[in-house]
């Protein structure tokens, strides 16, 4: 039981730090490039500022709400390593 609350915690930071920096780096794009994109880019800087940035704090999120199934397999797959 310690092996799967182990990987359940792991698995959750992991998550958290894929959406944290999923939105710091979006802030942080967005905020280097304010006022400085013309009507004109608006499709480009969506497409390579916004976007993936955006999927990965997606990423993140899924894996935050996955964290139980994602743990109970790592923590399977830990322990039938240690009983060989």
């Amino acid at each position: 039981m310690k092996v799967f609350q182990f990987s359940v915690v792991v698995v959750r930071l992991a998550g958290l730090i894929l959406f944290l920096s999923g939105l710091l780096r979006l802030l942080t794009a967005i905020a280097a490039s304010w006022g400085k994109v013309g009507l004109v880019y608006w499709q480009t800087f969506l497409l390579t500022v916004v976007l993936p940035p955006v999927i990965l704090a997606l990423a993140g999120l899924i894996v935050l709400l996955l964290a139980r199934p994602i743990g109970r397999f790592l923590a399977r797959g830990l322990e039938s390593a240690e009983t060989d």
